[in-house]
């Protein structure tokens, strides 16, 4: 079975929110600085709760994670205008940005799955 535009846009909609920041265990960020109590670091869960509201790495990654999903949005209205390449460039870029934080690969697969169809057509 030939992977189609409607397969990548198919992928991309369920991908659509499911990374939405640091939601895994990592050292409190509190004005630029780890965190630590009698010389222990301090860990955030990144769950939102009070603690990762005010905690650098969970507003940054949440930043970073609704950008990917505007780059994502983007890249179906590309699609949509037959615009294969600039919709595999933003895909690779929410990949790229993901890959900065050592993030279960979310955005990879498409911006994979982007790059085999520009291939394609490239053939």
């Amino acid at each position: 079975m030939k992977t189609t535009k409607d397969d990548l846009v198919a992928l991309i909609r369920a991908t659509l929110s499911t990374w939405s920041g640091a939601d895994w265990t990592h050292t409190l960020r509190v004005d630029g600085r780890d965190v630590s109590r009698d010389g222990v670091l301090e860990l955030c869960a990144g769950d939102g709760d009070t603690l990762s509201t005010r905690c650098e790495r969970c507003v940054d990654a949440a930043s970073d994670a609704a950008g990917c999903e505007d780059l994502a949005r983007d890249a179906i209205e590309a699609l949509g205008r037959g615009d294969l390449d600039w919709a595999a460039d933003l895909l690779r870029t929410a990949a790229d940005v993901e890959v900065e934080w050592d993030d279960f690969p979310i955005w990879g697969p498409a911006a994979d799955l982007a790059a085999d169809l520009v291939n394609l057509e490239a053939d």
